[in-house]
Order: C-alpha cells, then sequence, then structure tokens
C-alpha cells in the first residue's frame, strides 16, 4: 500500500505474504494478516466509503468487518482471497483499490447530479 503513485508491475504469492513489484523496481511486502486489513480499511475505505459502481463489494466489506470488529470470517474470506487467488487476480484487486478514490469521484458525479 505504499507507493500509490506508481503502478503495479507483478506480485509474487507466498504462505504469508505478497511481494509486490513496482514500476520503478521497488518493492513491498504485504503480510496476509489482519493488521494488514486494518491498514486497507484506514487508507482506503475511510476516506471512499463502499459506493454502488465498486467491483469488489464482498473484499471491501470483509475487510471493513475484519478492520472493526475483528470478525474471524471476514479474516478468514481475506486470508483465503490472497492465498487462493491468481497472482492476477490479486494484482486486478489492489490495482482497482488504490485507483478507487478517483473513479469513485468520477462515478458520483455521474449519478448524483
Amino acid at each position: 500500500m505504499e507507493y500509490s503513485d506508481l503502478d503495479i508491475n507483478s506480485i509474487e504469492k507466498h504462505d504469508d505474504h505478497i511481494k509486490i513489484i513496482y514500476s520503478n523496481n521497488q518493492l513491498e511486502i504485504m503480510n496476509i494478516s489482519l493488521e494488514t486489513y486494518k491498514q486497507m480499511n484506514e487508507k482506503w475505505l475511510k476516506a471512499t466509503p463502499m459506493f454502488l459502481t465498486d467491483k469488489y463489494k464482498d473484499n471491501m466489506r470483509n475487510i471493513s468487518f475484519a478492520a472493526i470488529q475483528s470478525r474471524q470470517t471476514c479474516i478468514n474470506e481475506l486470508n483465503k482471497f490472497f492465498k487462493t487467488e491468481s497472482e492476477k487476480n490479486i494484482k486486478d484487486f489492489l490495482t482497482y483499490m488504490r485507483k478507487r478514490p478517483q473513479k469513485i469521484a468520477e462515478d458520483k458525479s455521474k449519478y448524483l447530479k
């Protein structure tokens, strides 16, 4: 969730973390953990709550409930997503969430006239 101004080149899945490689070859290790979900909620969802056009509503809901209530079923679903989904799907999710504030602002201007 660092380097928000850089594009993600690739990711590599590991048992308990995801290695994110950015366009300038910077590297970030994202642990698959409740603490990470709390950071995601803080960074991505507090400032820009879920909107009707959002693509990853289930993951976003799970992030919120994991972060706010430490709901174990939501934590398990997120762990499953990050451990079993393809690297492409995880990269698509992370890319979407990083660019989401701008997209939601544009969508709101279309829908809320």
